[in-house]
């Protein structure tokens, strides 16, 4: 990666284009982050609910971290992108692709994704 050149936030550089796909399998992300770090270490939030219920999810990250869970932070979207329309038959696709995938990382980090396709 440091030898590409580009600017790697551009969401058109050629390898964000070409990884796409592969960075959306995530259990094998999470399972080497799990080999490097301990899983009572770990917290796992889907940013769905970080933006759907900021406050709550805030406060169980803040309680994860022993500190104040009283402690507000403004909700604030990052690195928000435009959401292109999928075509029903790619989604179709996609959902099935990842769907052993989705299994995996449920049982790796508890949460549900039935919601992600």
């Amino acid at each position: 990666l440091r030898m590409a050149s580009g600017d790697l936030d551009d969401d058109r550089h050629p390898i964000r284009v070409s990884s796409y796909l592969s960075r959306g399998f995530y259990s094998t992300q999470v399972e080497r982050f799990l080999g490097m770090f301990p899983r009572e270490n770990c917290l796992f939030i889907k940013s769905e609910a970080l933006i759907g219920e900021h406050d709550l999810v805030m406060k169980r990250v803040f309680s994860f971290l022993k500190v104040d869970p009283d402690l507000k932070v403004p909700a604030e979207q990052v690195f928000v992108g435009t959401n292109g329309e999928l075509s029903p038959v790619l989604a179709r696709v996609l959902g099935l692709l990842y769907r052993r995938d989705r299994a995996r990382l449920k049982r790796l980090v508890g949460v549900e994704f039935d919601d992600w396709g």
